[in-house]
């Protein structure tokens, strides 16, 4: 793209196979010959900021919608879920092998900015068994992390289940907190919004809708192109770009 002319680009995921690679993308990011940036839509959710504030004070956090609690309250796990049925996606030939570990560093982020550093304490990883064709790590994946606390952090990636994209965070006395991620675009004009639910022995006591379009709030917070604001068309991914270039030299 660089070699092409384009002096703008926004990265939505710095993927890198390797050290070397991701180290590319760091020297790009310092280099006065291009503006890049990285969008990484679920750090500029609003839930990041309740998610942060439930980890600072638990009890606090409940009593602030209203609620109140016998004793005060403690983190006692959390369950992230993301998956999407990307069944037809591997039939047509649209994903490679290990795709199921894409979301891990999304997550694994999210849970860094609330709880600090985090290690792997277990790991499940299965393949897709596709007709003749078998997709490494395609199929699932279940991963234990801890943090410096204690608390223990379980992460359900699947490509073969509905969509989903869920935090719940276990506290004591039976309460929970779920955050419910924002979806897929589903047209030019969807509204993302995000949603917040706390629960007492599974039942619903408190739930609120908060507003949240990541995309336009990740780029308004780079640029000040107006026309990118809350629309796909203009926005151009790598492959789409790298077609447009190769069909202009033909």
């Amino acid at each position: 793209m660089i070699d092409h002319g384009v002096r703008r680009v926004i990265l939505e995921k710095p993927l890198a196979a390797n050290r070397r690679e991701l180290s590319i993308v760091s020297d790009l990011m310092r280099s006065s010959e291009i503006e890049l940036y990285i969008q990484e839509q679920y750090l500029y959710s609003r839930l990041l900021e309740e998610l942060v504030a439930l980890v600072a004070d638990p009890d606090a956090y409940v009593r602030r919608r209203g609620l109140s609690t016998p004793v005060p309250l403690r983190i006692e796990e959390t369950h992230t879920v993301f998956s999407k049925d990307r069944i037809d996606d591997a039939i047509l030939g649209r994903h490679t092998a290990n795709i199921c570990l894409l979301e891990l560093p999304h997550v694994l982020t999210i849970l860094h900015h609330a709880f600090g550093s985090l290690s792997c304490k277990r790991a499940t990883i299965t393949d897709l068994h596709l007709r003749s064709t078998i997709l490494s790590s395609y199929r699932n994946a279940s991963i234990v992390m801890a943090d410096g606390g204690g608390v223990r952090h379980r992460i359900t990636l699947s490509n073969v289940d509905r969509y989903r994209r869920l935090l719940k965070v276990r506290l004591s006395e039976g309460y929970a907190v779920e955050l419910h991620f924002p979806g897929m675009l589903r047209h030019r004009n969807t509204v993302f919004s995000s949603q917040v639910t706390i629960l007492r022995n599974d039942e619903a006591i408190d739930q609120r809708i908060l507003p949240d379009d990541h995309l336009a709030t990740a780029v308004a917070s780079y640029l000040d192109w107006d026309d990118l604001r809350g629309t796909y068309e203009n926005c151009y991914e790598p492959s789409r770009l790298v077609v447009e270039i190769v069909e202009g030299q033909t």
